[in-house]
């Protein structure tokens, strides 16, 4: 429920800011936080689709040229992830920085099995699947 609460939270803030699924994307590829062959390959955005969202990007300043983040494009992620966090805070006010705390301690567990999958690998773009080193 915590995921998809975010989730919904973070769409109503992006389609405030003007970005469709593909430019949330592409943005989120150019800060390094996502291989881009991995967003690629399970996202399964065309070239035509990538290019078109990376221009509007590049026509926004977000991107640069060569599609790298640009300082003004940072800034925007940055303050869409706040105010993604701001429209979440209802959620965690019922049960207080403890509660939180005791929450992130229960699904640890879940986390560490993750973790022991290699899961967090594949998303950092470490896995040995050529589908997942290639873009597409």
């Amino acid at each position: 429920m915590v995921r998809e609460w975010r989730g919904d939270a973070h769409l109503v803030v992006l389609a405030d800011n003007g970005l469709g699924p593909c430019d949330c994307l592409v943005l989120h590829t150019a800060t390094g936080r996502l291989p881009t062959a991995l967003a690629r390959a399970t996202r399964q955005w065309d070239d035509e689709e990538w290019n078109a969202a990376t221009a509007r990007l590049v026509a926004r300043g977000w991107l640069d040229s060569d599609a790298v983040v640009t300082d003004a494009g940072t800034a925007a992620r940055e303050r869409i992830e706040g105010e993604t966090d701001e429209h979440c805070a209802a959620l965690w006010a019922p049960i207080g920085t403890a509660g939180a705390r005791r929450f992130a301690s229960i699904i640890a567990p879940i986390t560490d099995a993750f973790t022991a999958a290699g899961t967090f690998q594949a998303v950092q773009g470490r896995r040995p699947d050529a589908d997942l080193r290639t873009s597409r």
